[in-house]
């Protein structure tokens, strides 16, 4: 519903009747396909277990947000990469940034 309204607003503000839009917004979806850098990621990643693992670093993301850690028993181990990584590369990672390559390494070690 958001969406129908938000084009409807942007017709109005841009003075563009609907088939215009249908009209511009089919050309540019022409021009996307047309371009191969713009390919969906998924498609273009062939291996399946990349996918997996980024279908499974989402799903965490999205359910647990940095609150609760769902692989508590990876914590020592990841703990260290973590060290490792911040010492090898002199970085300060902020507590969202921490989170997500947190989880980034744990999903990886899940998966192994």
């Amino acid at each position: 519903m958001e969406s129908h309204a938000s084009r409807h607003k942007f017709l109005e503000d841009n003075f563009i009747s609907q088939a215009q839009f249908y009209n511009i917004r089919n050309q540019v979806n022409q021009l996307v396909a047309d371009l191969s850098m713009f390919s969906p990621a998924r498609s273009v990643i062939q291996n399946v277990e990349f996918i997996k693992r980024l279908s499974l670093i989402d799903f965490y993301q999205h359910f647990f947000n940095g609150i609760e850690d769902p692989f508590p028993a990876l914590n020592a181990l990841t703990s260290k990469f973590m060290n490792l990584i911040a010492m090898t590369y002199s970085i300060s990672l902020s507590p969202v940034k921490f989170a997500k390559l947190n989880l980034f390494l744990q999903v990886q070690l899940a998966r192994i």
